[in-house]
């Protein structure tokens, strides 16, 4: 309807006559219909690091992807998952969450090129499962486990 002007006519001249509505005000409108280009992959990258700084971590994870850099979406949504077990009501979906952080920081870190940040984020996965041991409840073998893979990672 909006963008059809012979389907807005008589409703506009309506508006005309009680004087509410006038002809070529568009351009002194701050919002107005632009032509806008297709995003390149630099600019959903810049939007990312914009909304990380933000710490707007799902909506950075979302832009990563669309600028083609999976490393730094499965960083991105390592820390959302982190930060959503932060706000679990339970400690069995705390204890999963906290899981599912460490597995995506460790798969970011292995899609980074080797470096001080690759080691950064396999210490802190190892840090999110040794929370995961200590937040979970469960069993001690569970927990072990948890720590054990804590272990490898701070071993490697």
């Amino acid at each position: 309807y909006d963008s059809s002007t012979e389907r807005r006519a008589p409703l506009f001249g309506y508006l005309s006559r009680a004087g509410v509505a006038e002809s070529g005000l568009e351009s002194l409108l701050s919002v107005t219909k632009t032509k806008s280009r297709k995003s390149s992959a630099q600019d959903w990258l810049r939007q990312a690091a914009n909304l990380e700084r933000n710490k707007l971590w799902a909506h950075a994870e979302k832009a990563y992807l669309k600028g083609a850099d999976r490393a730094n979406a499965l960083v991105m949504g390592g820390k959302r998952l982190y930060f959503e077990a932060k706000e679990a009501k339970d400690a069995a979906a705390t204890g999963r969450l906290l899981h599912l952080a460490a597995v995506a920081l460790l798969q970011g870190a292995a899609a980074q090129p080797e470096g001080a940040a690759a080691d950064r984020l396999r210490s802190s996965a190892a840090q999110v499962w040794c929370e995961a041991a200590v937040t979970a409840p469960t069993p001690r073998s569970a927990a072990k486990s948890f720590y054990t893979k804590a272990a490898e990672l701070l071993r490697d």
